[in-house]
């Protein structure tokens, strides 16, 4: 049987190992897996234990049938290109009441006597990087709804 035929899952099991393919080649172009074993430590906290990184030729994956395919994160690759023509929404409480985030904010906008300054330069900021569209995607699965972040400075 081709060893090097792929199954239709990113991740197989075969009796007590665990292969993924990561999506990364070799410099000659071979597809690199992760091979996983059982964690047989007596108090380990996860049941697999990463062995390491092979690439398909390497004699440590022979014994699989089949080797996982790659994963599809879109099944149209129109759903990872930003569409300009939807409308942005911003979830302004998510990123300016998150206190992780304010430490990001430059410190000229911040202060209470700032907050509505601060409101137009987010809200200027997400306008400014739609209509050039420097805007990066992530797609939430399990809510199958796009969330873009603007790749631009509050004050530039």
């Amino acid at each position: 049987m081709d060893q090097t035929a792929p199954s239709n899952l990113p991740l197989v099991f075969d009796d007590d190992r665990c292969l993924f393919n990561t999506g990364l080649y070799t410099r000659r172009y071979e597809t690199i897996y992760g091979f996983f074993e059982p964690n047989t430590k007596p108090d380990a906290r996860q049941r697999w234990f990463l062995k390491g990184f092979f690439k398909e030729s390497d004699p440590m994956l022979v014994s699989f049938e089949y080797l996982p395919c790659r994963v599809r994160f879109a099944e149209d690759p129109s759903e990872l290109v930003f569409d300009y023509r939807l409308p942005i929404r911003s979830n302004i409480d998510h990123i300016l009441g998150d206190e992780e985030n304010l430490t990001r904010i430059p410190a000229s906008l911040m202060g209470e006597g700032n907050s509505l300054l601060l409101r137009r330069a987010f809200e200027g900021t997400v306008v400014e990087a739609a209509r050039r569209a420097y805007l990066s995607h992530a797609r939430h699965g399990l809510q199958q709804r796009a969330t873009y972040l603007p790749s631009r400075n509050l004050v530039d």
